[in-house]
């Protein structure tokens, strides 16, 4: 891609066939970003699903695993939070989070979408969300995943990158701090 002057685009997630990758591009200007998809085959670039923010923050996109859907961050009400749109776009749009929450990740079966959740003591923590797309798309509350001390990303950061991953057995690996006796209190490690 080629972004306009004072415009950024950056890669967010490649579609499972490798065919299509949605980015994102961020105006400086207008300090808002938006989603959009790539087509390798006809090099067409194309507007996802509305997906607008009214600040720089990054959608954070991320297509399931068959590429039929895709999760992303958006602050259109005014909170940011986790919504599931389905690919191609057909103007349906579910909310999964509930309050404010970013850096959503599919299970690698397409079962769950994990992503961290601000608590109202400000703290962020791991939640997970079961549902189905088929018949019908629909999805439970979330859950808290226990997760101790793990750095979930950026905590009031919305751009830092998200710090966590998904084993193919949903097992959970991300960064912890190092225990405060170590010789580099603060440090992170990964677990």
């Amino acid at each position: 891609t080629t972004a306009e002057p004072g415009t950024f685009h950056v890669p967010e997630s490649w579609s499972p066939k490798g065919d299509k990758f949605l980015f994102s591009t961020i105006t400086k200007a207008r300090l808002g970003a938006s989603l959009w998809t790539f087509s390798l085959q006809d090099r067409k670039v194309e507007r996802f699903g509305g997906v607008q923010s009214s600040s720089a923050i990054l959608p954070a996109a991320v297509f399931s695993p068959n590429g039929r859907w895709v999760a992303y961050v958006s602050d259109e009400t005014g909170l940011t939070g986790v919504y599931v749109q389905p690919f191609p776009a057909t103007g349906a749009k579910y909310p999964i989070s509930k309050g404010r929450a970013s850096f959503p990740l599919w299970s690698p079966d397409g079962k769950a979408i994990v992503y961290v959740a601000t608590t109202s003591s400000g703290a962020p923590r791991l939640v997970v969300v079961s549902l189905t797309t088929e018949p019908t798309f629909a999805f439970g509350n979330p859950v808290v995943v226990p997760s101790g001390t793990l750095q979930t990303g950026g905590g009031s950061v919305p751009n830092a990158p998200r710090r966590f991953d998904m084993a193919p057995d949903r097992a959970i690996v991300g960064t912890v701090e190092a225990e405060q006796r170590s010789s580099q209190p603060g440090a992170l490690r990964i677990e």
